[in-house]
């Protein structure tokens, strides 16, 4: 004789329950699983905002010398090719000195200045801000450099 949906056996009642928890295990499953790609996606656009931050610009810092503070700044603009930029050593009586390489990749500026045998590296750390080292004829000091709010 055929049963009715109200008077299944004790095995169709385990069925029902083992199949209900299962549908809740794989709910859980789906929402862990979720979280974790929604985090991956956010991880990745953090990853590419910092990289593609704009280091264009006026960045300037100061260097501690003996003689006293010397403010070095570094006038960053973009072309096609990447980026260029000239170097004002306005308490030395420079302006517009020239750089023969710029470079700006997975956060970490660098720029050379052969004629000065001068090479700066820094990372920025956040949009205003990059800390780095500048290194000329052999000697490395701290210079953090602030960019100029325009």
């Amino acid at each position: 004789p055929e049963r009715s949906a109200s008077h299944r056996g004790p095995d169709s009642i385990g069925l029902s329950f083992i199949e209900s928890i299962n549908d809740i295990t794989l709910s859980r499953i789906n929402f862990i699983t979720m979280k974790k790609i929604a985090a991956l996606i956010i991880l990745l656009l953090a990853v590419v905002t910092i990289s593609a931050q704009d280091i264009v610009g006026t960045w300037s810092g100061a260097l501690e010398t003996p003689q006293g503070q010397v403010r070095i700044i570094f006038n960053i603009t973009k072309t096609d090719a990447g980026y260029t930029c000239t170097m004002d050593s306005p308490d030395q009586g420079h302006n517009g000195l020239a750089t023969d390489e710029t470079t700006f990749k997975e956060s970490e500026l660098s720029i050379k200045a052969s004629a000065y045998n001068i090479e700066y590296v820094g990372k920025l750390v956040d949009k205003t801000s990059i800390n780095g080292t500048l290194n000329q004829h052999g000697q490395s000091v701290e210079l953090n450099l602030k960019l100029k709010e325009e």
